[in-house]
């Protein structure tokens, strides 16, 4: 591996990380009224939250930061095992383990964590945001690297 091809993976691996953990922030500040988040950052800055009713809004409210979050989880923890190579399958799965686990402390809901509310529909929305990150990252492979090796 070169390392023109080192910085270009690395800053796709980070571009993958944080801008959906940005504009996550963004749909928990100005989308959603009660996510914990952005009544945090509400708390200290006068914002109004965006109070039109429309698909896109609902879909983004409820399932957008989720879906945020487990594509760039996917993306940090392929990172984080780069220097070792790209391992896609034990990303996903850790990303998957991840998710239920999180998703399972709502189910109970920790007295000693904030909790929101237990939704199998997250589950499968960050299922499917580990698949998108999947589809994305062997697109990348195969586009800019040409190098299918890493599984």
């Amino acid at each position: 591996m070169t390392s023109n091809n080192t910085k270009k993976d690395i800053l796709f691996l980070i571009c993958n990380v944080v801008i959906p953990l940005l504009i996550g922030a963004y749909i928990y500040i100005y989308i959603s009224k009660d996510s914990y988040f952005g009544n945090f950052v509400r708390h200290f800055i006068s914002i109004s939250t965006n109070e039109t009713k429309t698909l896109f809004r609902f879909l983004m409210k409820n399932w957008g930061g989720d879906f945020l979050w487990a594509y760039a989880l996917f993306f940090a923890l392929c990172f984080s095992m780069y220097p070792a190579g790209f391992m896609i399958k034990k990303s996903s799965l850790y990303t998957i383990a991840c998710s239920v686990f999180v998703e399972s402390l709502q189910l109970i809901q920790v007295d000693f964590i904030k909790c929101g509310t237990f939704d199998v529909l997250d589950i499968i929305i960050e299922l499917f945001a580990v698949l998108v990150g999947v589809i994305v990252f062997k697109s990348y492979m195969y586009l800019i690297r040409k190098d299918n090796k890493y599984e």
